[in-house]
């Protein structure tokens, strides 16, 4: 696949820009055919022309590699150049842009006097780390333009004919008779069903048509024979004359759309609420208030528990709001070592501490730029970093580790936890001036057990996708296996349950999934439920009742036994009882385990 610079243009004319202020040298971008992309200074005018295939650019893109050249006509690799007996510059600066392996262009430093040259020179090492550094950048949005054009290319595709498109289509009179479909609704439906005439109440299982407004993405469930499935479905009146003249109804197994899509695309899809699967009002409502928050600038806390979907949120949260073109930059404040955070958010200069690379490194929120920084599991941030990103959040700057410039923060901070700092706080774990800098705006996610109109829509939705991934025709659930997973408690939330059906998938042997087939670990609660509920009387449930603190004591030997004493250890534990690290170790010496 060639890369096409010209595509991100008005990038280039920025970069080029950034170069030219910050080195005070002429910059020249050109593309893999030598036509100059942009420029500055003297080779402005020169934008749209050849350069000669002679020239060091070539050189550069034949080689793959950066070099400097402090001696222009003399150097090795100017003796075949047409030009060099015209030549005026004192000093050339060449980088290739790489792309999935092809060189797509060059990056190009020019000086033209002592004073340029000799800045070129003394900061030979720095130039080219530098240069290196736009060159990334520049194929990291060359393949994002690309992932972008080949999705728009796609959705025009879905449209230019209704038989070619993945999703059924049909038309109905205003009565909701229906007048023809698509060959994907043909696929979904009997033959009967979708006869001229036939009424689509008896598909979808609605009210008699009436007077209706738009609808999007209505869920139902399909029987009939052997073709079971879930669905989702829209309704856009036509209208003439400001009067209803029939419907088009969209049908579509959402998931396996989903899916194709980000096959496609990748990790690069963009995530919008409207990839945020609910039919639960409290959810609805909290996806619709979110709606509303993104388009403001105001910190927002996002509090739920493990697997909800907090991450999902805030990327949604991003993409549809005014800094979805910037970048989103996600931070999981558990995953680092406590002696990282504070170079990874801030960056580091050159030489501030043993391993610092030369030329220093940008932190999360310098690469966030006007874009967003997600900082999850915030709780876990040690508290003498959380002095420091209060002043950040206060003053809308910071320096580097090892620095003494002040950056400009304009990113907006969304932050997430799966802890109660409310508690925290009370238990000085967790600054209150922070707390309250990072809650303007609190969203809180419930648990899937809080949801349970939602576990077989996303039950279904998750059948799908793994059903297409590994090529299998699972198609439902047994009734039994219904049951289960709708009054489970769901610890793990959404991410259990995913993975959950995905075991289910890849076990299922026949056309749906089976109660026995669950795992051991869901198995034995399946079953130690059903015991305890056959043995339980009134005199057992009034005998063997135990304190709070023994609960409490029995609880953390198990999180102990688990997950070990180690400090990472001591971290899965008090996340899995959902308490500070400090509770744990008080609690820990209170009982003497």
């Amino acid at each position: 696949m060639k890369y096409n610079l010209s595509a991100i243009q008005k990038t280039l004319e920025d970069i080029t820009k950034t170069i030219k202020s910050v080195i005070n040298v002429e910059v020249t971008i050109a593309d893999s055919n030598l036509t100059r992309i942009t420029a500055s200074g003297s080779n402005l005018t020169k934008v749209g022309e050849r350069i000669s295939k002679t020239c060091v650019f070539s050189k550069a893109l034949e080689s793959k590699e950066s070099f400097i050249i402090e001696n222009p006509r003399v150097n090795i690799r100017c003796i075949d150049c047409d030009k060099k007996n015209e030549c005026i510059e004192a000093a050339q600066v060449c980088c290739p842009i790489i792309v999935q392996g092809q060189a797509a262009g060059v990056i190009g430093l020019i000086a033209f006097d002592a004073d340029q040259k000799k800045r070129i020179v003394e900061n030979e090492i720095n130039l080219l780390d530098f240069l290196k550094n736009m060159s990334k950048l520049i194929a990291a949005k060359l393949i994002e333009h690309e992932s972008t054009q080949r999705i728009k290319r796609l959705a025009n595709e879905l449209d230019t004919t209704m038989d070619l498109l993945d999703i059924g289509v049909i038309y109905t009179d205003e009565k909701g008779r229906i007048e023809r479909s698509n060959k994907t609704a043909q696929e979904y439906f009997s033959k009967n069903q979708l006869a001229k005439g036939k009424t689509i109440e008896n598909i979808l299982s609605l009210s008699p048509i009436g007077i209706v407004d738009t609808v999007k993405n209505k869920s139902f469930n399909y029987s009939e024979k052997e073709r079971k499935f879930h669905g989702f479905y829209s309704v856009h009146p036509i209208i003439y004359d400001n009067e209803t003249k029939g419907y088009v109804f969209t049908i579509t197994e959402l998931e396996e759309l989903i899916s194709v899509l980000s096959n496609i695309a990748g990790k690069s899809r963009e995530i919008t609420f409207d990839n945020i699967i609910s039919e639960n009002k409290e959810m609805i409502s909290i996806i619709n208030h979110a709606k509303q928050f993104a388009r403001g600038n105001s910190s927002i806390l996002i509090q739920g528990e493990s697997g909800t979907g907090k991450e999902l949120f805030a990327r949604a949260l991003h993409n549809e709001s005014p800094r979805k073109d910037y970048p989103f930059i996600a931070v999981n404040c558990s995953a680092l070592p406590e002696n990282l955070i504070e170079s990874e958010l801030f960056g580091y200069e050159e030489g501030s501490f043993t391993g610092a690379k030369k030329g220093g490194n940008p932190g999360k929120f310098e690469l966030a730029g006007e874009g967003t920084i997600f900082l999850d599991e915030i709780g876990d941030m040690p508290l003498h970093l959380q002095s420091k990103l209060l002043r950040v959040l206060q003053e809308k700057t910071f320096t580097r580790v090892g620095g003494n410039k002040s950056i400009s923060m304009d990113a907006r901070v969304i932050s997430a936890t799966n802890k109660n700092l409310e508690t925290m706080v009370a238990e000085s774990e967790f600054r209150e001036d922070l707390y309250f800098r990072l809650n303007v705006i609190p969203i809180h996610i419930p648990s899937l057990r809080q949801r349970k109109d939602d576990i077989m829509i996303l039950s279904n939705v998750f059948l799908r996708k793994f059903s297409n991934q590994f090529n299998k025709e699972v198609k439902y659930f047994e009734d039994e296996l219904v049951d289960f997973l709708t009054n489970y408690s769901w610890p793990g939330n959404i991410r259990e349950l995913e993975n959950t059906v995905e075991y289910l998938v890849n076990i299922s042997e026949e056309d749906f999934c089976k109660k026995s087939s669950l795992p051991n670990r869901l198995k034995k609660h399946f079953y130690d439920v059903e015991s305890a509920e056959a043995e339980t009387t009134p005199e057992k449930e009034s005998i063997n009742v135990m304190t709070i603190e023994e609960v409490e004591k029995n609880e953390i030997k198990k999180a102990l036994k688990l997950y070990g004493r180690n400090s990472s250890g001591i971290d899965n534990a008090a996340e899995a009882l959902n308490i500070g690290r400090a509770t744990l170790y008080r609690k820990i010496k209170k009982y003497g385990l």
